[in-house]
């Protein structure tokens, strides 16, 4: 992977305010940014899991994240659909790789 990806979103993670609407936007930022890098994926599922969201806030994350209508009901199941879109999209892109 890029370190200097992995670098600016642990640089941006310290930045985090912590929850609420804002803090929404940069995650939403962030996994977008990580792409299909797992290193930094984990970082920011990483603080994900650790931030007290709220489940409003982690459910805009999933959905603007996986492009889904959000049907989750519990903060674990709209972690685990971020997972699940960040993994297909990573298997998608290994199958195209030339």
């Amino acid at each position: 992977g890029d370190p200097t990806i992995g670098g600016s979103i642990s640089t941006a993670m310290s930045a985090i305010p912590g929850g609420g609407a804002l803090g929404a936007k940069l995650y939403s930022s962030l996994l977008k940014e990580a792409g299909t890098n797992k290193a930094a994926f984990d970082v920011v599922m990483g603080a994900l899991k650790t931030d007290k969201l709220s489940k409003a806030d982690l459910g805009k994350i999933a959905e603007e994240f996986s492009g889904l209508l959000p049907t989750w009901k519990t903060k674990e199941q709209a972690l685990d659909v971020i997972m699940k879109t960040f993994i297909r999209r990573a298997r998608f892109e290994n199958k195209i790789a030339p």
